[in-house]
């Protein structure tokens, strides 16, 4: 698996910092699934964002914690939002970015991981530029509105 945002090293945005939830805010995270993973099979990222600059071997997969988001890619393509970050700050906070990939009931395979700073200046968005959002996707996603009535018919401009 690849992790391809945040990279090693990058400020990431952090949004919602401050809100009354008590935590420090979310970021996004997205990547791509480079194994083979069989046909047919549900496959599943889990994401975690741990405070500090860790070292292998990173945390478990399993049992999941609080604030890991499970998502699960369209193709090979993945992305998680509102991934809980542990403490953020206008300088930025180190922190370690940790990624599995589990396909049906396979074992989750080896962590995948990324070090950055949560927040710092001049941080990087790692949604999609343009991202509606889960909410937003899903009223883009609906169909259009139906053609207007031809111009005689009941309800028809005409």
């Amino acid at each position: 698996m690849e992790i391809q945002c945040p990279t090693g090293g990058t400020n990431v945005l952090v949004r919602g910092q401050g809100s009354g939830s008590g935590g420090a805010g979310t970021i996004c995270a997205r990547g791509v699934v480079t194994e083979g993973l069989g046909t047919g099979l549900a496959v599943v990222i889990r994401v975690r964002v741990v405070a500090g600059e860790v070292t292998p071997p990173p945390p478990a997969a399993e049992p999941a914690e609080p604030g890991d988001v499970d998502v699960y890619p369209k193709g090979q393509d993945w992305l998680a939002r509102d991934v809980p970050v542990p403490s953020s700050s206008s300088t930025g906070v180190p922190s370690t970015l940790i990624a599995w990939v589990k396909a049906g009931a396979d074992p989750w395979s080896p962590p995948t991981s990324v070090w950055f700073n949560a927040g710092g200046p001049d941080p990087v968005d790692c949604c999609p530029a343009g991202d509606p959002g889960p909410i937003g996707a899903a009223f883009a996603a609906w169909p259009p509105p139906p053609p207007p009535l031809p111009p005689g018919l009941a309800g028809g401009s005409g």
